[in-house]
């Protein structure tokens, strides 16, 4: 398979780990802080929820805060 990279830099885009990725990972370690284990559709929902947060000039880590207290109370 032929991926894009940026040559200057020896870095293929295919090897940085997406927003999204980021986030599921913040969402996956808080979870097991407080005992719990995000199905698909609380993933799906985090997702939304800090995209929109986001969108709506909120810090990412502002925005994951409200989300997982979104998602578990």
């Amino acid at each position: 398979e032929i991926k894009e990279c940026d040559w200057s830099s020896d870095v293929c885009s295919s090897d940085l780990m997406s927003e999204e990725e980021f986030d599921l990972d913040w969402l996956y370690e808080q979870a097991r802080k407080i005992g719990k284990r995000p199905d698909e559709a609380q993933e799906e929902r985090f997702l939304e929820l800090v995209g929109k947060r986001v969108n709506d000039d909120i810090s990412i880590s502002e925005a994951r805060r409200i989300s997982l207290i979104d998602i578990f109370g």
